[in-house]
């Protein structure tokens, strides 16, 4: 198991926060990489306690995900889940999905 605690959000920089993000989902899938994972799961990271909007998080969330799976490790993850716990984060996952 590998575990990703995202950034808390910072309304004042949130550039700063959407850079740290996208780095915990994509420190988490190289690591998924080197330990031979083929599949991942992540919550929604930082969407609770931490204070970070969904309706950012999500997008920015899917961004490093795809971009990712279409670097030179990409092929070497069958499938990455989302888990979505809360209606805030199943609608900005939905909305930010195609």
């Amino acid at each position: 198991m590998i575990h990703a605690v995202g950034p808390i959000y910072d309304d004042y920089e949130s550039e700063k926060s959407e850079i740290e993000l996208t780095g915990c989902y994509t420190t988490s899938l190289e690591l998924a990489v080197a330990n031979g994972c083929r599949s991942v799961a992540f919550s929604a990271l930082s969407t609770g306690v931490y204070g970070y909007p969904s309706r950012a998080a999500a997008p920015a969330a899917l961004s490093a995900v795809r971009k990712f799976l279409t670097g030179k490790d990409g092929e070497k993850v069958d499938k990455v889940v989302i888990v979505t716990f809360e209606k805030k984060d199943v609608d900005a996952y939905n909305e930010a999905l195609p």
